[in-house]
């Protein structure tokens, strides 16, 4: 138990979905141990990670040196997964969702045997001024994001884009400019 404390910081412990699913937010690294150790520890019969592939917090932004690891960790102890990024907004969208599609999903030969399908993206404040939303207008941001959701249904009918932020982010960041944000990406 000791391990499964000094190597995981859970981002949100125990999203409840069902009486029989679970889903963790997960930034590793996370040996297989520790999983294991988790589904003997949480009631349930389902198990789901979203794993942190690219993070935003560390200079130069990209994929989580962890990711992959906790990726094969989380298969190896019978876990399904998605993936989440921490978009950094000073980079390329699309190409950050084409480094995380072809470091981790890629690599993993057949994906459709692993993953649940939900790529997330996640918007936050970043301590890398290099990754800040903060000197875009809203607008922009809006664009930005546009862009992101559109990489991750290029990637084709295996992904459905998701945001993760809270409402008080989105508003900083985004105003009212993305008030048709759903109708605008639904095609």
């Amino acid at each position: 138990m000791r391990n499964f404390n000094s190597v995981l910081l859970l981002v949100g412990l125990l999203i409840w979905s069902s009486q029989s699913a679970y889903t963790l937010a997960v930034v590793g690294p996370f040996s297989p141990s520790a999983f294991k150790c988790l589904a003997l520890n949480v009631p349930g019969s389902v198990y789901n990670v979203i794993i942190r592939a690219y993070q935003n917090s560390q200079s130069p932004a990209g994929i989580d040196p962890n990711a992959f690891s906790t990726l094969v960790n989380a298969f190896t102890a019978g876990f399904s997964a998605d993936l989440y990024v921490e978009i950094c907004r000073g980079g390329n969208a699309t190409s950050q969702i084409n480094l995380v599609e072809g470091e981790l999903v890629s690599s993993q030969g057949d994906p459709y045997a692993v993953f649940n399908g939900m790529f997330y993206i996640k918007v936050q404040p970043s301590i890398n001024l290099q990754c800040s939303w903060e000197s875009y207008s809203h607008s922009d941001n809006c664009n930005y994001l546009k862009e992101a959701v559109g990489a991750v249904r290029n990637l084709g009918s295996l992904w459905n884009p998701n945001i993760i932020t809270t409402a008080h982010i989105w508003q900083q960041f985004f105003g009212n400019s993305c008030d048709t944000f759903a109708t605008d990406t639904s095609s």
